[in-house]
């Protein structure tokens, strides 16, 4: 009796350890996808890998131009500064020169709504900010056909996200993450600090960079009139994507599809 129980203790700490390695995925997965390189050059001459996933053709990096594609500026935003409101602004985050994504190709710019869906069209010739019907339509096709059935997982980085033992967040059992080359990092967004006088009145809001090496936002183009632009995340805590609305003037990475 005490050999049973001490076989079936050890079982149990032994599934309880390879959890993290073991999902619930389909042994039959239809995943497709085809890395296109130098698919796409931007304004300001950065030149962009993309990934085939399905029916669907998605940059593989951040977008990180400073111009819309007819060539005008796209306003800076420094991060610390006071809030503009309704302002189209982009964002270049300090990073620490250690962290992975120090490098630009890797991080990406970060573009309040306004910018990400200006009239002058932010993303280069022939390819646009998706919908929110364009994120559904990838985050199925994932879901459906990925081997972990893990849409964070299939779509983030092999590096760069924290350590995890819950099944199916991206950082447990990172070198089993990006099936499908998108290959998204967890860079964070521009959030705001907004600061009261004695009544309890906003005067100001000033600008910092939140979430970073966690969490990975996308804009899309749905805007709600009331509550903000549509956003999709990665979250190293979830194992599904998130879908929510944030004010305009917060500032997020964009990727691109391809018309």
């Amino acid at each position: 009796m005490k050999k049973n129980f001490l076989f079936l203790l050890s079982t149990v700490i032994v599934l309880t350890f390879i959890s993290c390695n073991h999902e619930n995925g389909n042994n039959n997965q239809t995943l497709e996808v085809e890395i296109i390189h130098n698919a796409v050059t931007d304004f300001d001459g950065n030149s962009y890998d993309a990934v085939r996933i399905g029916n669907q053709v998605w940059m593989q990096r951040n977008l990180s131009t400073t111009h819309y594609k007819d060539g005008t500026p796209v306003e800076q935003g420094i991060v610390g500064d006071t809030l503009t409101f309704g302002q189209p602004l982009y964002y270049d985050a300090d990073m620490n020169s250690n962290d992975i994504y120090y490098d630009p190709n890797l991080k990406g710019l970060y573009y309040n709504w306004y910018a990400a869906n200006n009239a002058h069209g932010l993303c280069p010739e022939g390819w646009h900010v998706p919908s929110s019907d364009d994120w559904e339509t990838l985050m199925k096709y994932v879901y459906e056909n990925a081997t972990t059935k893990s849409t964070t997982k299939a779509l983030a980085s092999r590096e760069g996200w924290p350590s995890s033992n819950q099944e199916g967040t991206p950082g447990c059992q990172p070198e089993a993450n990006n099936e499908t080359g998108f290959s998204a990092f967890p860079v964070g967004w521009i959030d705001f600090i907004d600061y009261f006088d004695e009544t309890g009145n906003c005067i100001y809001s000033t600008s910092q960079l939140s979430e970073y090496g966690g969490v990975a936002y996308f804009w899309s183009t749905y805007r709600d009139n009331y509550i903000g632009g549509n956003y999709y995340s990665i979250d190293f805590t979830k194992r599904d994507y998130t879908v929510g609305l944030n004010t305009e003037e917060h500032a997020l990475s964009v990727r691109c599809l391809k018309n």
